[in-house]
């Protein structure tokens, strides 16, 4: 699993010869399902949450929680940056209110179309959060021929009595030239961000609503999607850049002198991943090796304990 240069994680591949090969991570993401959710709908589990009451304390509730997103990665010897899969629940931000007039979203309010969206919540100054739902927006839309799939994929699965019918696949990102090196942080657009986990991702950007709900930033300065070191300086007024690379043989856009449109990327996201390489018990605090050390995974780096 550890390389011997540098103490680099190295996940196994998986090859064609080879049912099951390689290394496999799947995230899920769930939610407390209410009197107004219909869990017929849902992937469902018993479980034990710690919640937070109103003084702030914890408080541990016993529930039904639904599956709402799941995400599958998978490494390969074809696809080292590993090849990624999300899918999510059909009623997360929309729903057919003719054939279903008594559905909601899950994640969206029909009744406020002017409620900001994707916004973290903040704690008052007791550190309670409020019990105000966060509206979700999906900034990419899901792909036509994806959609084409998903109502392939519905008609077989609801022949099958199976709870899946009501889970589409959102995308699936791969790399399409695995051997090409992640373009430097700071060189010139578009490869410092669509390539900055190396390989040349298709799609450029894949995101969860419900695992990267923040994450759909939209316009940005270009500087907020690289892997930029700890002492990156940037200018102060970031200039919008919406024209053609190099049109009219004008100068390159570089990350320091633009501002893009941003969301996330499984690749970009994942490349970032480190392990711990020390840890304070009493600040709770530790470091992190430097992108791509960790193959792709943050489980060594959200999981792993350090000890002296």
């Amino acid at each position: 699993m550890f390389s011997g240069a540098g103490g680099h994680v190295l996940m196994p591949s998986g090859t064609p010869q080879t049912d099951w090969s390689g290394a496999f991570e799947i995230k899920l993401a769930w939610k407390v399902l209410k009197d107004k959710d219909d869990p017929s709908r849902f992937y469902t589990q018993s479980a034990v949450i710690m919640d937070q009451g109103p003084d702030g304390k914890p408080v541990e509730r016993h529930v039904i929680v639904g599956l709402v997103g799941m995400h599958i990665g998978h490494k390969s010897e074809s696809s080292p940056q590993w090849i990624w899969s999300t899918f999510e629940q059909v009623d997360n931000i929309a729903v057919d209110q003719v054939a279903h007039p008594t559905l909601n979203p899950s994640f969206a309010d029909l009744n406020c179309p002017i409620c900001t969206t994707d916004q973290q919540p903040q704690p008052n100054a007791n550190g309670v959060y409020p019990r105000i739902p966060t509206q979700v927006w999906r900034s990419i839309p899901i792909p036509p021929d994806k959609i084409a799939i998903n109502s392939q994929a519905e008609a077989a699965l609801a022949k099958m009595g199976s709870v899946f019918q009501y889970y589409e696949l959102i995308d699936t990102q791969w790399p399409t030239q695995p051997n090409v090196p992640p373009a430097q942080w700071n060189g010139p657009l578009p490869a410092a961000i669509t390539n900055k986990p190396g390989g040349n991702p298709t799609p450029v950007f894949l995101t969860n609503v419900t695992m990267e709900t923040y994450f759909q930033g939209g316009i940005q300065p270009a500087c907020s999607g690289v892997e930029a070191p700890s002492s990156a300086v940037w200018p102060p007024n970031t200039p919008i850049w919406s024209s053609p690379i190099n049109a009219k043989g004008g100068p390159v856009p570089t990350v320091a002198n633009a501002n893009v449109f941003l969301s996330e990327s499984c690749m970009g996201c994942h490349s970032s991943a480190g392990i711990y390489t020390s840890y304070n018990p009493a600040t709770r605090q530790g470091t992190q090796s430097g992108q791509l050390t960790a193959d792709f995974s943050w489980l060594l780096a959200q999981k792993a304990q350090y000890k002296q």
